[in-house]
């Protein structure tokens, strides 16, 4: 069964969130509930690396898309799917470290429109079945 991890943000002076280290690092903690479809065994909060795909025994596979970009900002974009076989997947929990690139960082300080700092607003997720 697989799942679509779509994100929602709003960034301001900031040119892409995405997870720390990049989309494609096997060092990144995702953090979400599963649900094992042959015992009914909800996790309180299941904690995989790229390079751990595996879930109560059943095989996993985690594909990350891409960075979400300032072109993304304010709508649901795709982030990651996710390959499960043997359970659903509930909530994703955004935890384990995030980074950002800010528009206009020079010498040290923000530049631009009053010199503001990048802000991250209404941070949100939600699976879609495909």
């Amino acid at each position: 069964m697989k799942f679509r991890l779509k994100i929602f943000a709003k960034l301001e002076n900031i040119s892409f969130l995405r997870p720390y280290g990049g989309v494609d690092t096997v060092n990144m903690p995702y953090f979400f509930k599963m649900l094992c479809e042959n015992c009914g065994a909800v996790t309180s909060e299941q904690c995989t690396f790229l390079n751990q795909k595996e879930y109560h025994n059943e095989k996993n596979i985690i594909i990350v898309l891409r960075d979400f970009t300032m072109a993304d900002s304010g709508a649901y974009s795709p982030l990651m799917v996710f390959d499960v076989d043997g359970a659903q997947i509930h909530k994703y929990v955004f935890n384990g470290g995030w980074e950002v690139k800010p528009i206009n960082l020079v010498n040290g300080g923000f530049v631009g429109v009053g010199g503001s700092p990048p802000i991250v607003k209404e941070l949100n997720n939600r699976f879609v079945r495909i």
